[in-house]
């Protein structure tokens, strides 16, 4: 019993930082309706910052996660202003465009690859990654900084994109950037704000996912496709549904890693991903356009 909460612990941590790169997706497909392949990268770079910053640098854990989000938010802005918002202004293909961001992600791996010789790493974790017991019930206090970090930003963001004006004006961009132009809303400050957030929400990822697993310069494709599954699996566009996604594949590769292989687990979450879309074609909580 003790084995199965550990692992169902460690589930919803890992499927926590599976939601948080599925929300920095929808972040973006809610104001531009296209994906940036990107986005892995950007959390990989706050996985390995973190390393350089605080083990090898020396600069004390907090002043680390700030510079670390803002040379995300730089790094966000940068592909939007290169890349994303002119294509989008000459109407390219979104698919051409998405293109494009896995290109850029692919030069911010090579960059990354050359300056620490593809080595892994290991972040220094925030709480200890030992296991602890309150009651009954296991945990490892990193895993736990994972899913209250999960928990304030997807929470955070659904009522920012349901609650407030900028919000809607934000998802409004993605339908019609010409009536929102008319209504005085301008979709280039709402497609920045977007990368903005997505890029917020990928450095925390990285930051506290990084003491999870060794990280390297190749670990942000990966990620980016939990993530991407963790989207699409609880219906696209919507924050929430985009966590629990993370969360059932989280537990289900770690159900699967722990009680049969660790080579299952990845067959195991396609094989669900087919399986939900088969049966919900827009997702668990998703809805028809």
């Amino acid at each position: 019993m003790e084995t199965l909460l550990l692992l169902l612990f460690i589930g919803v941590g890992l499927g926590s930082t599976y939601g948080l790169v599925g929300l920095s997706l929808v972040s973006i497909q809610n104001a531009t309706g296209l994906f940036n392949l990107a986005q892995g990268e950007a959390v990989m770079l706050g996985a390995v910052l973190a390393y350089g910053l605080i083990s090898v640098v020396g600069i004390p854990y907090p002043l680390s996660v700030l510079l670390i989000i803002v040379g995300a938010v730089v790094l966000g802005l940068f592909v939007n202003w290169i890349l994303v918002s002119p294509l989008l202004k000459r109407d390219v293909d979104h698919i051409t465009i998405v293109i494009g961001t896995y290109s850029v992600g692919l030069v911010i791996v090579g960059i990354t690859g050359e300056l620490t010789d593809y080595a892994f790493v290991a972040p220094p974790p925030l709480l200890s990654m030992s296991q602890y017991k309150i009651g009954f019930f296991p945990i490892v206090p990193q895993y736990a900084v994972a899913i209250i970090a999960a928990l304030l930003l997807s929470v955070s963001y659904w009522y920012f994109i349901n609650k407030t004006y900028t919000g809607w004006a934000l998802k409004a961009t993605s339908y019609n950037a010409d009536m929102c132009k008319l209504l005085g809303i301008s979709s280039d400050r709402m497609i920045a704000l977007a990368f903005v957030i997505a890029a917020v929400i990928s450095a925390v990822a990285g930051i506290v996912s990084g003491p999870l697993g060794a990280a390297n310069a190749e670990m942000g494709f990966p990620l980016l496709l939990k993530g991407f599954i963790a989207a699409v699996v609880g219906g696209m566009g919507n924050p929430l549904a985009a966590m629990v996604g993370g969360l059932t594949i989280g537990i289900l590769h770690v159900m699967v890693s722990g009680y049969l292989a660790p080579g299952y687990a990845e067959l195991a979450v396609f094989l669900f991903l087919i399986l939900t879309l088969y049966i919900r074609p827009h997702g668990i909580f998703g809805v028809r356009d």
